[in-house]
């Protein structure tokens, strides 16, 4: 198990559970998680341990270093893409409408990448609810079809293991 941190800031009221870090690695890029005091003042225990799985889950799934990857990527991906748009414009464009397409060029950077990570943020997040869902319990049987399973020790459970967006299972828990 990562290191374990916890978060005990007055200031901080929001409950909340993190894992950073990347799986392989040593010092302070080595995977640790990080819990709220509030959160475990607000969890039972298994929720508690429900939270932990998904939490796990991101690491065993390898996300943060597949986000990275996905942030890298994209920032250089769309930098080069709103070079090659203004090189576009440029040449095809006359002067006066192509000066005004660099403005357009200079939101590409912004957009591109913010859109590749939020895909990317909601689909590992429901990779991991599937990865802890099935962890905790629940089988391929009770979800199969978007049918709703019952967890043990902490209720409800929609395991769709149908071809989604990113061809990938989809859990969502109910924790209330």
């Amino acid at each position: 198990p990562p290191p374990t941190f916890l978060l005990d800031i007055d200031s901080i009221t929001a409950s909340n559970a993190i894992v950073a870090g990347f799986r392989g690695w040593r010092g302070r890029l080595s995977p640790a998680l990080f819990l709220s005091s509030s959160l475990l003042k607000a969890l039972s225990e298994a929720e508690l341990q429900a939270v932990l799985l998904h939490e796990a889950s991101h690491m065993s799934l390898n996300h943060l270093r597949r986000r990275f990857w996905i942030t890298f990527g994209s920032m250089v991906g769309s930098i080069f893409a709103s070079l090659a748009f203004v090189g576009v414009c440029a040449a095809v464009l006359p002067e006066a409408i192509a000066s005004m397409m660099k403005w357009v060029a200079v939101l590409i950077p912004v957009f591109v990448p913010y859109h590749a990570i939020r895909r990317s943020l909601v689909t590992q997040e429901f990779e991991a609810d599937s990865h802890a869902v099935l962890r905790l319990g629940a089988s391929a049987d009770e979800g199969a079809g978007g049918e709703i399973g019952e967890v043990p020790g902490i209720g409800v459970a929609l395991v769709n293991f149908g071809e989604g967006d990113a061809g990938a299972a989809v859990g969502v828990a109910d924790f209330h």
